[in-house]
């Protein structure tokens, strides 16, 4: 009964604790702001998915912009704050539009790019808010062989696509007309910054189904039991003395010698 006990107290940890990790694990990812995975109100998982729901190759990159990039793609920057775009990366980024790059850079203070870029552009989009003396522009720049749109981040947010979906409609026809190999949201500059592996390039609800997995496994592992197969008896062995062998065949020949003499008289 006592047995029983215990391990119902440690199913019950095992389940609270896989629900908070799962838990922990979703909201991370939902509060995640700016990124192409988070779904909460400042994230920009509503167009990322729309994209691919609409079959454009858009996917996510942890890797940097620089001028050696794939000039048959296209980089999306959504808010980049973490490695912060300083003046050395953004020229490699320009250089790299330069070249023929076409690349979206949406940044609340998006001056490091428009310094370098210069001012003069196409204004593509442009709103204020009620109540607002400042609205939210996207101007379009056409540098070198290449293009670049900048402007505030806000409008692609998943909120602010939700009420106005407007500057979505303009980005994709960008796009479209673009026709980029491969449309990259690189999260490399919202601090995804490791090597991207199998596990990291799959979709969201795919590992967090490899993550209960690996739970349900391990909670079976530990259901039948610690060792694998029949369970092996110990023996110890004792330890015999060096002249042993000699007691015993003195005792044995003593008690024959005394049998024998019995046996006479």
């Amino acid at each position: 009964m006592k047995r029983f006990k215990l391990k119902t107290f440690i199913y019950i940890a095992i389940v609270l604790i896989a629900a908070f990790i799962i838990t922990r694990f979703i909201n991370s990812g939902n509060n995640r702001w700016y990124t192409a995975t988070s779904t909460g109100d400042m994230g920009a998982s509503l167009f990322y998915d729309t994209l691919r729901h609409m079959g454009y190759p858009a996917r996510i990159g942890r890797q940097p912009l620089t001028p050696d990039s794939n000039l048959q793609n296209v980089y999306i920057l959504v808010q980049p704050h973490t490695p912060h775009v300083s003046r050395e990366m953004a020229e490699e980024m320009v250089e790299w539009v330069r070249r023929g790059g076409r690349l979206v850079f949406l940044h609340t203070s998006h001056s490091s790019i428009l310094n370098i870029v210069g001012t003069e552009g196409e204004t593509i989009y442009y709103h204020r808010p009620l109540g607002r003396t400042r609205g939210y522009q996207w101007s379009l720049h056409q540098v070198g062989n290449g293009e670049i749109i900048i402007g505030s981040p806000r409008p692609l947010l998943n909120a602010a696509l939700v009420e106005r979906p407007y500057p979505g409609t303009i980005l994709e026809s960008h796009l479209r007309r673009w026709q980029g190999e491969q449309i990259i949201f690189a999260e490399y500059y919202l601090g995804f910054a490791n090597q991207e592996t199998f596990i990291g390039s799959l979709p969201f609800i795919v590992q967090l189904v490899l993550a209960q997995l690996v739970i349900t496994f391990i909670i079976l592992i530990w259901h039948l039991g610690k060792r694998f197969g029949n369970p092996v008896p110990y023996y110890e062995e004792e330890e015999r003395e060096e002249n042993e062998h000699v007691r015993a065949l003195a005792k044995l020949y003593m008690k024959t010698k005394t049998y024998i003499k019995i046996k006479r008289k």
